[in-house]
């Protein structure tokens, strides 16, 4: 399997606004980095929920079920990108992943093609995110959120949160902060998987990005003690 620099993971929510997605992608697509992408639930994924929840069908749902329908909603917002940048596109398989690269495209992870090497258990598009490092054998993670980075709260609820530029997992997992899934803490230390989070908007602005760059402007987390 061909080495990857890192594997970048899209929140769903980047998708609301559909014109800085449009200029996130513009500058992802410039990257000569070795990439590849997975894209979260975002607003789908709530609205599918509000359906379940009013319904009363959410808790019948088995993990098998649970695990298509989550793989469901994510594949139609890769397809969604694939649809606004013809660099981007949705692989289904690890070779057509590796011959998206040779191609000079930028491969997006079919969550339901992939979703045998993922947890049912834990839905959370951050912590599945980590485990397809491990799956393709990648020890980077970038987390690309609506905010700069991890805070010591939730920014969009709290003014005072402070922003953090460096942590090990340790402490993000003591941590009420909505910038990072709960559970990827655990994934990126047994695996050794070292991460970068960092904000869409910082990337727009900034016109450039790269691992190294979001790692010394975004949040660092490492693995280690």
């Amino acid at each position: 399997m061909k080495q990857y620099d890192y594997l970048v993971k899209f929140g769903g929510s980047l998708l609301n606004s559909i014109e800085n997605y449009r200029k996130l992608l513009e500058v992802f697509s410039n990257n000569e980095e070795k990439t590849i992408f997975y894209i979260g639930s975002g607003l789908t994924g709530e609205f599918v929920k509000t359906i379940l929840k009013k319904t009363g069908n959410g808790n019948k749902l088995n993990k098998k079920h649970k695990v298509l329908l989550c793989s469901s909603i994510r594949r139609i917002n890769a397809l969604i990108t694939e649809s606004m940048n013809d660099k981007f596109i949705l692989c289904r398989t690890f070779d057509e992943c590796e011959q998206s690269l040779l191609c000079h495209r930028k491969p997006i992870i079919d969550n339901e093609a992939f979703s045998r090497y993922l947890d049912g258990y834990n839905l959370k598009a951050d912590y599945q995110a980590a485990l397809l490092c491990k799956t393709f054998n990648i020890n980077k993670l970038m987390i690309i959120t609506d905010v700069p980075g991890v805070y010591s709260s939730n920014p969009r609820i709290d003014k005072n949160a402070k922003f953090i530029s460096y942590m090990n997992t340790s402490l993000l997992a003591q941590l009420d902060s909505s910038c990072v899934d709960v559970g990827v803490e655990k994934v990126l230390k047994d695996y050794k998987i070292e991460c970068v989070v960092y904000g869409m908007n910082e990337i727009i602005l900034n016109g450039y990005v790269s691992y190294k760059y979001a790692k010394d402007n975004g949040t660092f987390i490492d693995w280690g003690e």
